[in-house]
């Protein structure tokens, strides 16, 4: 008996329960796969695929949760938490937030914020509740203020070493290793330096700058070469640079006047007249002329190659030694070392890199007709080892993480999880590089001082 009403129990309960469904879904209707509304059979919820459940309206699936991530009018490729199929209009608060995200302590907001009014709106960074760079309705972007004087403004960071750096790029081991810095020198002397570090141990560097209506090149941390405003191009220092060199050398020089070159008695010592034996390598050096033809220009131009007439330099230090004298003590004959550029290898580190296949959308416009399609791509990726974070006392820390919504509250519900280190992935590989080394070297004249010297013959 006992059990008997306990059957008629269960089956009031269950009538019950299934009422209350009824009422709750008067206008349900459950297909394959479907639960929508009687009277509107393509609007409701879906389950579209394995782990897969959606929300469609007018048989269009709008809303897609799969495997843990959303997408919002697109179905495929999706990508991290939320994809969009097209643009996310989103307004903002009272006082001006569209992203934000919060301290579960209320401190330390960060996210994007909108000022201004209608017609003049624009956006601005926030990180720690400071604003850190500002975007104008007018399209002019700064960092470091929030009124921007030029299109690009970013405002100086100081750094260790005494430089006002308003722009780095790429650096990756400190201030002075690899990367592109736009600055204003510590002094004010220089309103605008593009700084390139050189590869080299001693933190030397390449770079432009622009100083009082001058343009001045910089190498090894010095300047090297001046553009004046007087129209002059000049090297950096007196009497310490030269142009070209044995190895390198230009071709023609086009000039309307002549090379001025020093010759003020007030910078000359030791002036003296020619002695016995420097007269008779004079005279034999004024029968010595010779016409020739450059190997190189033969190569090029055959035959046709210009003949030019000059001295030889291997006779005119031959003439020099049959009358024991030194020809590398005069100036009219030089021997400088020449290099030539091989290309050789070397064991670097870099980070490990791999292919991942990713789907992409993109839009294909053919015969004025525009279509959105997903394709299949690969693309490379550094590759990380993901460690756990420890403090100095060796105990493991934890993040604040979100892990889901009070179904109550609509609060986002946060949890502390281990936290992480990524480490880059390091292998040592062969990489090419060019290198100069001695290869011989060049005699040369200087045919100026050669000239002089021939005067003496008589």
């Amino acid at each position: 008996m006992a059990m008997a009403h306990a059957l008629a129990a269960s089956a009031q309960a269950l009538l019950s329960d299934f009422q209350a469904a009824k009422d709750l879904l008067a206008d349900g209707y459950f297909g394959t796969s479907l639960a929508a509304f009687n009277t509107d059979r393509d609007t409701g919820v879906k389950l579209v695929g394995e782990n897969q459940i959606g929300i469609q309206a007018g048989g269009v699936l709008g809303l897609l949760l799969a495997n843990g991530a959303v997408g919002i009018g697109t179905t495929t490729g999706l990508e991290g938490s939320l994809t969009l199929a097209d643009f996310l209009n989103i307004r903002r608060n009272a006082d001006g937030w569209l992203l934000k995200h919060q301290r579960t302590d209320g401190s330390q907001s960060c996210g994007l914020k909108s000022f201004g009014h209608s017609g003049a709106v624009g956006l601005q960074a926030v990180t720690n509740d400071a604003v850190r760079m500002t975007i104008s309705n007018t399209g002019r972007m700064v960092m470091g203020t929030t009124t921007p004087d030029h299109y690009i403004d970013i405002r100086p960071v100081t750094y260790a070493q005494n430089q006002s750096c308003g722009l780095q790029i790429g650096s990756t081991g400190g201030q002075w290793k690899g990367g592109l810095f736009l600055e204003s020198d510590s002094g004010g002397s220089s309103s605008m330096v593009v700084r390139v570090p050189a590869d080299n141990a001693d933190g030397s560097f390449k770079a432009i700058a622009c100083k009082h209506n001058e343009m001045r090149l910089r190498a090894e941390g010095n300047d090297k070469l001046v553009i004046e405003t007087e129209s002059i191009i000049r090297p950096a220092t007196d009497n310490a640079q030269d142009l070209g060199s044995a190895s390198y050398r230009w071709d023609d020089i086009f000039a309307k006047k002549t090379v001025i070159q020093t010759s003020d008695e007030n910078l000359k010592t030791g002036i003296r007249g020619f002695t016995d034996a420097e007269r008779r390598v004079a005279a034999a050096l004024k029968g010595m002329a010779k016409i020739f033809q450059w190997i190189d220009a033969v190569a090029d131009k055959g035959d046709a190659a210009r003949l030019h007439c000059g001295f030889i330099a291997q006779e005119v230090e031959a003439a020099f030694q049959a009358e024991g004298l030194d020809p590398g003590r005069y100036g009219l004959f030089t021997r400088t070392p020449i290099t030539k550029t091989v290309v050789k290898t070397r064991e670097i580190e870099r980070q490990v890199t791999e292919l991942v296949t990713k789907d992409r959308e993109v839009i294909e416009v053919t015969d004025g007709r525009a279509v959105r399609k997903m394709v299949t791509v690969e693309v490379e990726q550094p590759v990380f080892d993901e460690v756990p974070l420890y403090d100095e006392a060796g105990s493991p820390i934890t993040a604040e993480v979100q892990v889901g919504i009070d179904e109550k509250t609509g609060e986002p519900v946060y949890d502390h999880r281990p936290a992480v280190h990524h480490i880059p992935v390091m292998e040592t590989v062969t990489e090419e590089y060019q290198a100069e080394e001695p290869d011989g070297e060049r005699l040369g004249l200087r045919y100026g001082e050669l000239m002089c010297f021939l005067l003496a013959a008589g």
